[in-house]
């Protein structure tokens, strides 16, 4: 049986996982556009990157308030 802790842990490993692909893919998107600027490599930069990047910083302070209440800092 898994102690309370570890279920923790392991849910903050997969948001953390998620908040790194997310930021990755962002990165991605940016990086192609600034190599080829088109159309479409805009309108998919505009509409994916800053929701993608949404999704990490939310994941991330998410794990930070999960570990500061784990500590009894919050």
């Amino acid at each position: 049986m898994s102690s309370p802790q570890t279920a923790v842990d392991r849910r903050a490993a997969k948001a953390l996982r998620i908040a790194a692909i997310a930021t990755i893919i962002a990165l991605v998107l940016s990086i192609t556009l600034l190599i080829k600027e088109t159309a479409y490599t805009f309108v998919v930069f505009m509409f994916l990157g800053p929701p993608l990047i949404l999704v990490a910083a939310i994941a991330l302070g998410w794990v930070i308030l999960k570990e500061l209440k784990t500590k009894n800092v919050l």
